[in-house]
């Protein structure tokens, strides 16, 4: 559990600084954690930093540590004293592989064996004055759900100390599909870019009162251009809606998600197709300037629009 709210708060962490402008480092400082049985979790957080060009740090909070050793007692296992002695070594260096990965893995500055924390931070908090980002596209790769090795070698340079990305796991079938596409809407959701595969028009408008205004965005789709499949006597098709909104700066504030499962017979489809469909969301906010980011997905014909709205309340 420790270790799920830990890969969850690094994840929310990314979503955040995705949406800040400049330059974006990320420092995790900690004695590492065990991951084992999360290392999809960890390769998402790795591509989810790498897609939003963020960068992670990390510095070992347990500094420089030696492994331990169990003196031997009259009367005792000694082999099993020596078991455990080595698993709990084991468990030193398994726990920090989920910092050397996320550094690595983002292309990252790691900071280990040292209990000089000054020079620590100041390594991992300074951002480089050059880097460059490689990427390529793997052929006949099996989607089996695994980890496969990547090695990353320089022709000349001797002097020089490559970290790069240890592998990747392949995810299988739908998996895949699903973790392609959240990726994709989570950049979208921190983008400015406008889609416009679906009819949507956003409007939005803050309503005074105590002690927060409230900010009501009023969604519209139109009906008549959606792919509705044919269930007996219904019309079946489902609406997704990611509404994000950012300050001034462009600053991530909050969002909320919703979904509109349609079921509709064929008089109330003609009816939704002349007056459209209407999503209402609400925010209370602080008196100010936000830009609104609607997302509108239709799951049967996976069209999406993406659409800005500036509002000021006052």
């Amino acid at each position: 559990m420790q270790s799920q709210w830990t890969l969850e708060a690094i994840r929310q962490l990314l979503r955040r600084m995705a949406a800040m402008p400049g330059q974006r480092t990320l420092v995790l400082v900690s004695p590492g954690f065990l991951t084992m049985a999360r290392n999809d979790d960890v390769d998402m957080l790795v591509n989810q930093a790498v897609h939003q060009n963020i960068v992670i740090n990390a510095l070992d909070a347990a500094g420089l540590y030696t492994r331990s050793a169990r003196p031997g007692r009259f009367g005792y296992r000694l082999d099993l004293e020596v078991q455990k002695t080595g698993l709990e070594n084991t468990q030193l260096e398994v726990g920090r592989d989920v910092l050397a990965g996320l550094s690595a893995g983002t292309g990252g500055t790691y900071f280990r064996n040292s209990n000089d924390f000054d020079q620590g931070f100041r390594e991992t908090a300074q951002a480089p004055d050059v880097y460059y980002v490689l990427s390529f596209s793997p052929h006949d790769v099996k989607l089996d759900g695994k980890f496969h090795t990547l090695k990353v070698v320089l022709n000349a340079g001797d002097h020089l100390r490559v970290e790069a990305r240890r592998g990747y796991i392949a995810p299988q079938g739908t998996e895949q599909e699903a973790a392609r596409t959240q990726t994709e809407i989570e950049k979208l959701v921190f983008s400015q870019e406008e889609l416009h595969e679906l009819p949507v028009e956003v409007t939005a408008q803050v309503e005074k009162s105590s002690p927060a205004s409230t900010l009501t965005i009023k969604v519209h789709v139109d009906v008549s251009v959606l792919h509705f499949r044919k269930d007996a006597d219904r019309n079946i098709d489902t609406l997704i809606f990611e509404t994000a909104l950012f300050d001034k700066d462009g600053k991530y504030v909050a969002a909320k998600e919703g979904s509109l499962d349609l079921r509709l017979k064929d008089a109330n489809l003609g009816k939704f197709t002349q007056s459209g469909i209407n999503a209402v969301v609400k925010f209370q906010v602080s008196p100010g300037a936000y830009r609104v980011r609607e997302l509108v997905r239709d799951t049967e014909s996976k069209d999406l629009a993406a659409v800005n709205y500036n509002v000021v309340g006052q």
